[in-house]
Formats: structure tokens, C-alpha cells, sequence
């Protein structure tokens, strides 16, 4: 019997892919195949946690973070919009190993041991792509909700143990240069005149990819990242 060449999808792969849904949408846009579009700002504070899915490695709480940027939304109908935009979006979580663990810094290897915890703090750029649907103005208030994924790129993963062995040093060794998740958001506009409005909104992203390298002498995880946030921001 004939062995089985069994080819894995690999990062890049999924990358390119994302890359030309982006495409995809700036093409939308750029063929005019819309009936508006409107630009925001927006500093969103937010709590984020790491997930594992094996029982050697344990979440060890939450940290807070904020994601701040630009949003697009480009309308093809009255109630219903491509949603994208850019934002630098600060993340990360806190583990620990059951087992004593080899960590790769910038310059050097340390050994994270049972019971250290460690503090992850990661900042991706983000370009969430998704569609946005909102209801008529009742009063000066409009409701929405979005949904859509998170293609997020690592500029900056540093750590922090609680017996300061790391003290915020670069673990971006440890940390892959891609993310995806998917987001759902519901929240509401209140309008300010004309076409500038007050918006807020409660956002839930959940990670789909596995953030961290799995490098030697590590166990063989998944860690995803999720987060809450409370979106606050202007669209004009």
C-alpha cells in the first residue's frame, strides 16, 4: 500500500486568502457599488484572555487592554454596509504550564516553572472585515449590529512573570505573526446632525488560530485569544 502525501494548509496559505478578501473589498469599493460611505474613530477599552485546550497549560486571568482606529462602512443599500477599517489593537492574557517550559526571548532562553505565571502583552494591527446591518433612525437613535472576521498582524508580543525572571522582554519568538478571529457586535447611534453621530456598542471577538509557536521542549497546545469590548467612537 501506497504511503499517503497528506499536505497541511499552512499560514501562508491561509494569508493569502485573507489577503484577497481584503481585495475583494477594496474592489467594492472602488467600483462605486455603494450608496455611501462613512469614516469613524474609535478607542475601544476591552478586557482579553488566553484559551488553551489542553489541561498542562491553564489560563490564569484576564488583562486590559484598548484597540483604537479608523472605521469604514461602505452602505450598498439604506440599512446594510461592508464594514472594514485599521486599528492598533492591544491584547493578551496571563498562563501558566503544569510542567517547566523553555521560553525563547530576543537574546537568550529562560524556563518558565510549575506555578509562574505568565503575562502576555501583544499588539496587532487589526483589519476587521464584515457587514454591518442597522435600523431607521427612531428618534435621534439607530441600532446595529456587525459581525465578520479579524485578520490581525504582531508588531509587538512582550512577557511578564510573576517572579520577574521576564520583565517585559520581547517573546515574539514565541508569539505567530498572524491571527485570525471573528467578531459580533450590537450596539446603537445617537445622532449629533447632519451625518456625524455618537456610537457605542458591546463587541465579542473570539480567536480561531493558535497564537503561540509550539517551539522544542513546549507542550504540543492551541491558545486562542478572545476578548469584550465596549466600543466608543465618532462616525461622520
Amino acid at each position: 500500500m501506497k504511503n499517503l502525501n497528506v499536505k497541511i494548509i499552512k499560514l501562508p496559505s491561509l494569508a493569502k486568502v485573507v489577503f484577497l478578501i481584503i481585495l475583494f473589498f477594496i474592489l467594492i469599493t472602488a467600483r462605486g457599488f455603494s450608496q455611501g460611505i462613512r469614516f469613524g474613530i474609535f478607542a475601544n477599552p476591552q478586557i482579553s484572555w488566553l484559551k488553551p485546550d489542553i489541561k498542562e497549560v491553564t489560563n490564569e486571568g484576564s488583562r486590559p487592554g484598548v484597540n483604537i482606529g479608523i472605521s469604514m462602512n461602505n452602505y450598498f443599500t439604506n440599512n446594510y454596509a461592508f464594514s472594514t477599517g485599521i486599528s492598533i489593537n492591544r491584547l493578551g492574557g496571563k498562563i501558566s504550564y503544569k510542567d517547566s517550559t523553555t521560553l525563547q526571548l530576543t537574546n537568550r532562553t529562560d524556563t518558565l516553572f510549575p506555578g509562574n505565571i505568565l503575562t502576555y502583552k501583544i499588539q496587532y494591527i487589526t483589519i476587521p472585515l464584515g457587514l454591518k446591518f442597522k435600523s431607521d433612525e427612531i428618534g435621534y437613535f439607530t441600532f446595529f449590529a456587525k459581525a465578520g472576521i479579524d485578520p490581525m498582524i504582531n508588531i509587538s508580543a512582550t512577557g511578564l512573570t510573576t517572579d520577574k525572571r521576564i520583565d517585559s522582554e520581547s517573546i515574539n519568538d514565541e508569539i505567530n505573526l498572524f491571527n485570525l478571529g471573528y467578531h459580533l457586535e450590537i450596539g446603537m447611534q445617537y445622532s449629533l446632525g447632519g451625518q456625524t453621530a455618537l456610537q457605542f456598542g458591546l463587541n465579542y471577538q473570539n480567536g480561531i488560530l493558535d497564537i503561540t509557536t509550539d517551539s522544542e521542549n513546549q507542550p504540543a497546545d492551541k491558545i486562542i485569544l478572545n476578548s469584550v469590548s465596549l466600543h466608543c467612537g465618532i462616525i461622520f
